[in-house]
């Protein structure tokens, strides 16, 4: 039985050109998924720039409700209650694992936007809560964003790898068709080489 080869990374080739790395890794550097036809509802082009989904509709709707609570106050808009958004995050919760929001782009869409309304929302609530100090302010917001962060990434990487485990050029990764460009690009630019 052969092994097949392995891409090892020249890292101090790296280190002296990130930048021209980081774009080599063009388009995962911001759509973050493969580039191939299994995640073509996980990404939109705009202007020949393929964007992550989540990333690109969660921080433009996260911006947006930031802006409106800095200008207007969110509690103008919005019912200060906290138990309303822990309860629409848990129905939330539900409807994404049930696969709802995957059956189209434009409920992905809509989900990423519902999701950043609700967590930026709960993120205005904590940060305004009493505590002895600032630092403790700062700190459990940044708990809560870190936490919830670290959560919905781990559920979105699951997701990818399960829908990668699936494909029929698995053993072929990272040579697959979803990273055959990025893999020919750092190899091309001594970032890579086979081993």
């Amino acid at each position: 039985m052969t092994s097949r080869p392995r891409l090892c990374l020249n890292k101090k080739r790296i280190i002296r050109g990130f930048i021209s790395f980081l774009s080599d890794l063009k388009p995962f550097i911001t759509s973050h998924h493969p580039d191939c036809n299994r995640f073509r509802d996980h990404y939109i082009t705009i202007r020949g720039v393929k964007l992550c989904i989540g990333c690109f509709f969660s921080l433009s709707t996260a911006l947006v409700v930031i802006l409106y609570h800095i200008v207007f106050g969110i509690w103008t808009l919005f019912p200060k209650n906290i138990t309303i958004y822990i309860i629409s995050a848990l129905v939330y919760a539900t409807l994404y694992a049930s696969g709802l929001f995957g059956k189209s782009k434009a409920l992905k869409i809509l989900s990423k936007i519902v999701f950043a309304t609700i967590f930026v929302i709960i993120l205005i609530y904590v940060y305004g809560l009493p505590y002895p100090s600032s630092y403790m302010r700062i700190l459990m917001t940044l708990i809560v964003f870190v936490s919830v962060n670290y959560i919905v990434g781990a559920i979105r990487l699951y997701g990818m790898f399960k829908v990668c485990d699936r494909c029929p050029e698995k053993e072929l990764f990272p040579f697959c068709s979803g990273f055959k460009e990025i893999v020919d690009r750092l190899i091309s630019d001594n970032f890579a080489r086979l081993c």
